[in-house]
């Protein structure tokens, strides 16, 4: 598994990442988010979803499933699901799933995952967003936080919410 990681991540190191012209947005500026998060850390999404309802922000979150899609599972907010159908050997989403996707218009891309999740790296990389903001240090995000004490998801949207306040309008 750790040579599968280590192939991933110089083939996506080579891939040229799409990306339309790469700027900090102030939050009341935002129309559009889409958010990586695995089946796992939905349970986090609650209030930052309830803050972007309030400022009339579209928010789809975009769920890579860890186990098998739940049939009954019915999330109460847009979202889409990748089961591992949609990704190649890599962890790469396949070209139909992200042709689709890039049809939209996306201000602001946050990647929930960790930095050893190829899936959500490729994904944040791949998709086209004007501001892209992930937990940890690469060069796919414009804005990175992170902090000394372990964020939960929620303390770390939160945070998102924060920065993107303090951006300066135009």
């Amino acid at each position: 598994m750790i040579l599968v990681k280590s192939i991933a991540d110089y083939l996506l190191s080579k891939i040229e990442g799409r990306s339309k012209h790469n700027q900090f947005i102030n939050w009341y500026h935002l129309s559009k988010i889409v958010i990586i998060a695995f089946d796992n850390q939905l349970n986090d999404l609650s209030e930052f979803l309830k803050n972007c309802s309030t400022d009339k922000i579209a928010v789809n979150v975009t769920i890579i499933l860890n186990g098998k899609e739940q049939k009954s599972q019915n999330y109460p907010f847009e979202h889409t699901i990748l089961n591992n159908k949609q990704f190649n050997i890599w962890g790469f989403p396949k070209t139909d799933f992200m042709s689709k996707f890039n049809n939209h218009n996306i201000d602001l891309l946050i990647n929930l995952g960790a930095e050893n999740q190829i899936k959500s790296l490729a994904l944040s990389k791949l998709m086209d967003a004007n501001c892209k903001i992930g937990h940890f240090q690469n060069n796919v995000f414009d804005i990175t936080i992170q902090s000394e004490l372990p964020l939960t998801n929620s303390e770390f949207l939160k945070q998102v919410i924060v920065y993107l306040k303090m951006i300066k309008r135009h």
